[in-house]
């Protein structure tokens, strides 16, 4: 009887080795899937025809980051417990409202921080002052742009030309009107230099 308990229960310990690790080479080939995009790289067609939730002014959609293509992209990072993302939040509303048409902050936050909609919802609306709409628009319940743009840390940035290319990945210390200013205008330098060269 004590034979027959101890093979089941080692029995039972070797199938579920094999379901883990099964499950993790799983997961290892859905992550080879996904391309990853580093500074330099021009992101592809299918960067721009991917769906995404997206969540602003009370008003939650699907759309495609195409809607926002031949702009200056900023990629923002975030979640509702970093202190630190939500703190950034008003320097880049500012700044995308001094460069109108030029700008476009899209906050981007992940499945795997644990936020649901209404913690997404709690944050962003503290900006609508007076039911005054604000320009902050947030991507939430993300499983994909953060495998595209691998980090550890957040607040999380990636800068993106007009021309769709990855400028820079940066932390929380170039997050500032300085700093887009002077990627804003080096932005503009390199694109007449490219249309007087052609």
């Amino acid at each position: 009887m004590r034979k027959n308990i101890l093979f089941s229960a080692v029995a039972s310990l070797c199938l579920n080795f094999l379901l883990i690790h099964q499950l993790h080479a799983q997961s290892l080939e859905h992550n080879k899937s996904v391309e990853s995009y580093h500074v330099g790289d021009k992101l592809p067609e299918s960067f721009w025809k991917q769906q995404h939730q997206f969540y602003q002014n009370g008003i939650a959609t699907t759309e495609k980051l195409e809607a926002y293509r031949g702009k200056f992209l900023l990629l923002d990072f975030w979640a509702s417990w970093c202190s630190t993302c939500l703190q950034k939040w008003p320097a880049l509303d500012s700044a995308q409202s001094e460069f109108p048409g030029q700008l476009r902050t899209i906050l981007v936050n992940e499945k795997r921080n644990g936020d649901d909609l209404s913690k997404v919802k709690s944050k962003l609306d503290v900006f609508m002052v007076a039911g005054k709409p604000n320009s902050l628009i947030t991507i939430y319940a993300d499983s994909l742009l953060g495998e595209q743009f691998p980090h550890r840390l957040i607040p999380h940035y990636i800068w993106i030309s007009a021309n769709g290319e990855v400028l820079a990945i940066t932390g929380t210390d170039f997050a500032n009107k300085q700093f887009i200013q002077q990627i804003l205008q080096s932005q503009t330098i390199r694109t007449k230099k490219q249309k007087h060269t052609k």
